[in-house]
């Protein structure tokens, strides 16, 4: 490898407010004006030489190549006609299934914390089944995040986590896609949680199997988890990509407009909606069932 810095490919897109969003396969992305981001996609490094702190940043965000192994290219989005067709049908599945979720919600009503506890099963059965089905629909809601993400297990780790089924997979190169294809990528594993709370909230309809609404519990907070919009959620990450701006969990922490605090507000909500309508009856139904 030459002494010469040489850069990594690089994919870029203009942002609304008309910067410019760049990344490689290796790191974040990055954010700079259109004079910059047109010398960098051309390759051209030089111009940066003498900027000791920009040249830093480019190293520490997988700009630079650092052997002589070659690094892949970005991701690309697929816009074929099939993955348009797939991406815009999954979202509109994704909506009907939330306005038939509302519809057996005015029927069967919500199934809150008390009901992740079954009354006819043992309690040790119970946890089991609890465990398990969330391991299980985690598991797919990441699938669904590598699949609209265009990647393969070989290419991003599937990290589970049965208790927040946060998706842990890394989807920074989608910034650069289309707004259909982020929006579909980041919000596929809600959307399935959407279509699977549908499909046992009708089977409960008509069902007293003891499972339905505990199943229906663990989704209904694991969506609402995901609408915690003031944290790193799945919610949060959809709102970033709809309004192009992928600072804005940093304009969390540090900006105090009416947006921001309306977004702070409302994922607040979302917390305190789960402490109170799923941990507390949860809390006192097992408490019931010991003392």
């Amino acid at each position: 490898m030459t002494d010469q810095p040489e850069l990594n490919p690089i994919l870029g897109r203009r942002l609304r407010d008309n910067n410019w969003i760049l990344l490689t396969s290796k790191a974040k992305p990055i954010i700079v004006d259109e004079k910059i981001s047109t010398k960098l996609l051309h390759g051209d490094v030089d111009s940066f030489s003498n900027n000791e702190h920009f040249m830093t940043t480019l190293k520490d965000m997988g700009f630079l190549k650092d052997s002589d192994e070659p690094v892949p290219r970005p991701i690309v989005e697929s816009k074929s006609t099939g993955w348009i067709i797939a991406r815009t049908t999954f979202l509109i599945i994704g909506i009907i299934s939330a306005l038939y979720v509302g519809y057996t919600t005015l029927i069967r009503g919500i199934p809150t914390g008390n009901l992740l506890i079954a009354e006819h099963i043992g309690l040790l059965e119970n946890i089991i089944f609890i465990v398990l089905f969330s391991i299980v629909t985690t598991i797919a809601h990441e699938l669904m995040h590598l699949l609209f993400g265009q990647l393969t297990p070989s290419k991003a780790g599937l990290h589970i986590s049965a208790k927040t089924a946060v998706a842990k997979v890394s989807l920074s190169h989608v910034w650069v896609w289309s707004r259909l294809g982020r929006t579909a990528a980041v919000s596929a594993g809600v959307v399935l949680d959407l279509v699977e709370l549908a499909v046992l909230s009708g089977l409960w309809l008509y069902s007293d199997a003891w499972f339905l609404p505990v199943a229906c519990a663990i989704l209904w907070v694991r969506i609402l988890w995901q609408l915690r919009i003031h944290k790193r959620t799945d919610g949060q990450l959809v709102i970033a990509m709809i309004s192009d701006n992928p600072s804005m969990l940093a304009d969390l922490r540090n900006k105090r407009t009416a947006e921001i605090t309306l977004i702070n507000i409302l994922g607040r909500m979302m917390s305190i909606l789960i402490i109170v309508g799923w941990l507390l009856p949860l809390i006192m139904r097992i408490y019931r069932l010991i003392r």
